[in-house]
């Protein structure tokens, strides 16, 4: 079964020279067809279908960095006694 979902990105994996696809290059998955092979638009604008092993998911980024003290945070939520200073007192 493909890792990839029409929608997904992925990156080239090898530089086989053919389907002008480029080694390093992003590209968007815009078919599936049965488990190996995946559509995506080449590098001139053409559909072409590939295998998928030639290609890695790339992760979504997070949008925004996290939090500051999320690490502090996460433990507190665990149950963890956290120390802290209250300038106040």
């Amino acid at each position: 079964m493909s890792k990839f979902k029409v929608g997904d990105e992925a990156e080239c994996l090898d530089d086989a020279g053919y389907n002008y696809i480029t080694k390093g290059n992003i590209y968007t998955i815009t078919g599936l067809y049965g488990d190996n092979i995946i559509e995506l638009i080449n590098d001139e604008g053409s559909n072409c279908g590939l295998f998928y092993k030639r290609f890695a998911l790339v992760q979504a980024k997070y949008p925004n960095p996290p939090h500051k003290h999320c690490d502090m945070q996460i433990e507190k939520a665990k149950g963890a006694n956290i120390q802290f200073w209250n300038i106040d007192e």
